[in-house]
């Protein structure tokens, strides 16, 4: 047996055969398997807010995380084909730029999602919310490049809110 307890997180649409992702335990810190295919710290089997993108913390082999990275490397591959078939908003506030927003969210597949700080496209109805005045903040259409580059925004939001959290 390895030196690692791999963990599948589950979340309504997940099964455990194809979960939202895989949280592994047993080394300095726990590891998720993220979009970037690589194992990097996480902080996701603490995470007790109700948008973390998981329902259930499933016990599963080391083979089964292993297989989990083919999965997401599957993932990865069919992103980026999909990437340029959809439409990318900055979503800001009167405190965001459309260069470092609060958050994006393409359109245009089976359902809107944005890019959270889980470093992952989750299913949201914001841009719904947005344009029935639920929400105070604007969307503004950008590229899809624009949207990628988000994405290391996003990582980098994270990464410092972690150092953050274990300096503390």
């Amino acid at each position: 047996m390895g030196q690692y307890a791999y963990f599948a997180l589950v979340g309504q649409w997940d099964t455990v055969k194809n979960p939202f992702t895989v949280v592994r335990t047993g080394g300095e810190h726990d590891e998720v398997f993220s979009t970037r295919l690589r194992w990097e710290q996480t902080d996701l089997l603490q995470r007790t807010d109700s948008m973390r993108g998981y329902d259930d913390v499933v016990p599963i082999s080391e083979k089964e995380g292993k297989r989990f990275e083919t999965i997401q490397a599957k993932r990865v591959e069919e992103e980026e084909r999909s990437w340029k078939n959809r439409s990318y908003f900055a979503i800001v506030s009167r405190s965001d730029t459309v260069d470092n927003p609060y958050t994006v969210v393409r359109s245009g597949g089976e359902y809107d999602q944005f890019f959270g700080v889980r470093l992952t496209w989750l299913r949201t109805d914001l841009l719904y919310r947005i344009d029935s005045g639920r929400e105070y903040y604007d969307a503004v259409p950008i590229s899809a490049e624009d949207g990628k580059r988000f994405e290391a925004i996003q990582a980098k939001r994270v990464e410092e809110e972690l150092r953050r959290q274990a300096e503390s």
